[in-house]
């Protein structure tokens, strides 16, 4: 009993955390994810625009790796998959 309360929670507080990040088609409507095949930049830090380039490279077959930051936002190269 107590075991299935705390996957509840888990669950709960794992959902809320999601709750406050926009999703990715609206981060891109507002500018906030910028790219093609090759490169994208994202706005925000290079931990926290991770998963955003990695969605948005694996729309092209790609991988992404990390570039630089130029000002605010975090630029990954979308590589070809080994």
């Amino acid at each position: 009993m107590r075991r299935g309360l705390a996957l509840i929670v888990g669950a709960a507080v794992l959902l809320a955390a999601c709750a406050n990040q926009p999703p990715l088609v609206d981060r891109v409507s507002k500018g906030q994810v910028l790219g093609g095949a090759e490169r994208v930049s994202i706005q925000g830090g290079r931990i926290d625009a991770l998963p955003l380039a990695v969605l948005h490279c694996a729309r092209y077959g790609r991988s992404a790796q990390w570039s630089h930051a130029e000002g605010d936002r975090s630029v990954y190269d979308c590589v070809a998959k080994p």
